[in-house]
């Protein structure tokens, strides 16, 4: 009898050491799976912050190419011509206040478009509407005879980001929304006339809203040779 009972109570005893050591497993995978998953997480976020990085560094240099190209085209009055959006000196518009949407396109010269206030572009509370002009689509650039990522299908390339309602080759959207914002002009009577803005960019990264922003300050330097 004695000898039974000691074998119950082994029995007993590893059964409860399974169960303790089925229950440590469990919390180790659990822990496990848990910094799989912030990995996962952290490697996503770098990527897309690299990558928004680059979009608001493009958009930067694209400002400030708009302003070189007018040296050049209109070299005849820097003074007046060094800061508008057109074909034309006299007919062009004269950078304001504002937000814009700056595009780069594979297929033709930076364009910049005033946006109408009082839209505004915000992810708070996740992307609707109004935030869809400023979102970046991908552009096949030629959607007949190019295959660029080698799946057989010529009409879904992922060649470049760019804005669809500036570039209809759209096939795509992306995470990504891209703002130009002119925070103030001086012109006569200061001798340097500037333009302060910033590019931003934004996305969502699991839900929450992310932004990189890089300042851009254009100065007619130019002017007293003018």
């Amino acid at each position: 009898m004695t000898k039974l009972k000691s074998q119950n109570s082994q029995r007993g005893f590893v059964l409860v050491e399974v169960l303790i050591s089925v229950a440590i497993l469990l919390m180790l995978a659990a822990a496990s799976i848990g910094l799989v998953s912030i990995g996962y997480r952290a490697i996503n976020f770098n990527a897309h912050s690299i990558e928004a990085t680059w979009l608001a560094q493009q958009g930067a240099n694209s400002l400030r190419g708009l302003r070189d190209t007018n040296w050049l085209r209109f070299s005849y009055d820097k003074t007046n011509c060094w800061g508008i959006v057109g074909d034309a000196c006299l007919t062009g518009t004269p950078l304001t206040a504002g937000n814009y949407i700056i595009d780069v396109s594979l297929e033709g010269p930076v364009t910049l478009e005033a946006v109408t206030a009082p839209r505004e572009l915000d992810l708070t509370n996740g992307s609707d509407a109004q935030d869809r002009p400023f979102q970046l689509d991908y552009i096949d650039r030629d959607k007949l005879a190019e295959d660029s990522d080698g799946d057989g299908n010529p009409a879904n390339d992922r060649d470049y980001l760019s804005h669809k309602l500036l570039n209809p080759g759209a096939i795509e959207q992306s995470i990504y929304y891209r703002i130009v914002k002119i925070d103030s002009v001086t012109g006569d009577p200061d001798p340097h006339p500037t333009i302060k803005a910033s590019v931003e960019v934004h996305w969502l990264e699991s839900g929450a809203p992310k932004k990189i922003a890089i300042p851009v300050t254009l100065t007619n330097y130019y002017r007293e040779n003018s």
